[in-house]
């Protein structure tokens, strides 16, 4: 697009520079290395946690204790981590059917993978594989509703898409170093993500194709008496085309009605992210309290933009630089377990706008050159708390662990608008809060072992969900330029959702 017709767009508070790759893997970012950037309270689904964890009710936590179960496909090399198998043995199957959704109506699916975790002498490895079904969420479209009596545009119908993920992991420990190094790469063959049919709140329906992988290499080392020191770099590609119809009506004056058009319009995005990981746990002197550090270091590249109707902030282009620093304490004695992580995010982003053409009004700005230039600074905070607690039973050969977790995440950030075809600057900013609380329980025996772990998350909502309790629009920075002929401001009207997620896990040991 022209510096010219961009102007006609109206600059709301932001545009989520990674709405598309950042925010639906929001929900493992923690965990996984993978920092979101969010600049409206819209709600993560829970699509990309399916993989089994054992300390998926203790809120997230993970800075001073360990999942032998998840931290593997955060970081390969932990396959070869002491007492990584755990009471399973060297290996095992698993299995993890997981469901989430989003209420009210807002969209939901269930994803099963299946895998198998082996180990042999100083070799490690893993492979799994999931099938997810991801259903639409209803939206209401005041845009057709508004011409339609009989209410057929009041909701896009709930199409169910399919999604395949393959997964595999190969490392290697060394001897008495215990140090261990590992590979893994995850690829997903995607036909919806959950939430992006809702961004484009004008249009019928969205059809939805792509893929991403994600690539990562990891080093672990560890000494006598639990110390341990991780590293972990990683890549990871998304590429998603999506191919939006709209309905445009006319008035036929021969036939005295009006009748419906449809038009094709395709979107998508590709983004890049490269990343580093750093972890260190220790025992704090000889108590039985752990303490732990991470830093986490991103940089995501968007090569293509989706043109969300949401934020309608136009762009060509987009970075990211995202970091989490974090402290994390935990104490276990006598089977019960207290473990508090605590995190900044400090995050610098930006997106452009390219000039097509030179302009003819206001500064002269030529072809190729940046005509309007959005930053985003922020500052996000991450608080979590979980405690479990055994019980051994039947002599101990059963133990059964309950888990209750809770997590806090702030959001707060500015922003600066530089037009420079007009030579002005706009500033604001916005912040929010948005609350999980998980729940889960363990049963552990020699031959099998059951998890079951659930997560409830408020405080964010969906635009153009049909639901009774909506988010008032948030005016945020005054970023707001002219509308021209023809062109329709979309709103950003969210409704509270919540999203809620159910996990179920089995393993059970190789014989």
């Amino acid at each position: 697009m022209t510096a010219t017709i961009r102007e006609t767009h109206r600059a709301l508070t932001v545009s989520a520079i990674a709405l598309a790759s950042g925010v639906l893997f929001y929900s493992s970012t923690a965990r996984a290395q993978v920092i979101a950037v969010k600049t409206l309270p819209i709600a993560d689904g829970e699509q990309f946690s399916f993989f089994p964890s054992a300390n998926l009710g203790m809120g997230g936590v993970s800075i001073a204790i360990r999942d032998r179960i998840h931290d593997l496909f955060v970081n390969p090399a932990k396959g070869g981590a002491d007492g990584a198998a755990g009471r399973l043995g060297r290996s095992y199957f698993f299995g993890a059917p997981t469901f989430f959704s989003v209420s009210p109506r807002a969209g939901g699916g269930s994803t099963f993978p299946a895998g198998v975790v082996a180990r042999s002498g100083s070799s490690f490895a893993a492979a799994a594989v999931a099938i997810q079904t991801v259903k639409d969420g209803r939206r209401f479209n005041p845009a057709v509703f508004s011409f339609d009596l009989n209410g057929r545009g009041a909701s896009a119908t709930d199409d169910s898409h399919t999604n395949r993920y393959g997964f595999v992991m190969l490392g290697r420990t060394f001897g008495a170093s215990k140090l261990s190094i590992g590979a893994s790469a995850l690829w997903s063959a995607l036909g919806a993500i959950d939430g992006v049919n809702l961004l484009y709140t004008q249009s019928r329906s969205v059809s939805q194709s792509g893929g991403s992988a994600d690539l990562r290499l990891g080093l672990l080392k560890e000494w006598n008496g639990g110390h341990s020191l991780e590293a972990m770099v990683l890549q990871r590609r998304v590429s998603m085309s999506n191919d939006v119809t709209y309905v445009d009506l006319f008035w036929d004056a021969i036939r005295r009605q009006t009748i419906e058009r449809p038009r094709l319009e395709y979107d998508g995005e590709r983004t890049r992210t490269s990343g580093i990981h750093l972890g260190y746990q220790r025992a704090l002197a000889d108590s039985a309290w752990r303490i732990g550090a991470v830093i986490t270091a991103n940089r995501v590249s968007q090569l293509n933009t989706p043109q969300y109707e949401i934020t309608s902030v136009p762009s060509d282009g987009g970075r990211s630089s995202a970091f989490n620093l974090g402290v994390g304490l935990a104490r276990t004695q006598g089977g019960a377990t207290l473990a508090i992580d605590a995190i900044y995010e400090p995050i610098w982003s930006r997106m452009w706008v390219v000039a097509d053409s030179e302009t003819t009004t206001g500064a002269s700005i030529r072809t190729g050159a940046t005509a309007v230039d959005n930053r985003w600074r922020f500052s996000n905070a991450l608080l979590r708390v979980g405690l479990s607690q055994d019980l051994d039973l039947e002599s101990k050969t059963t133990t059964f662990r309950f888990q209750l977790g809770m997590q806090a995440r702030s959001v707060y950030y500015t922003a600066d608008q530089r037009d420079l075809v007009r030579g002005s600057t706009r500033t604001g900013g916005d912040d929010w809060m948005e609350w999980t609380r998980s729940w889960g329980f363990v049963l552990r025996r020699p031959a099998i072992e059951i998890r079951y772990g659930g997560r409830l998350t408020s405080g964010a909502g969906r635009p153009g969900v049909i639901g009774p309790d909506p988010v008032p629009p948030r005016p945020g920075p005054a970023l707001d330029l002219p509308i021209g002929p023809g062109v329709v401001a979309p709103s950003t009207t969210l409704n509270k959702v919540r999203v809620t997620m159910h996990q179920i896990s089995v393993s059970l040991p190789m014989r």
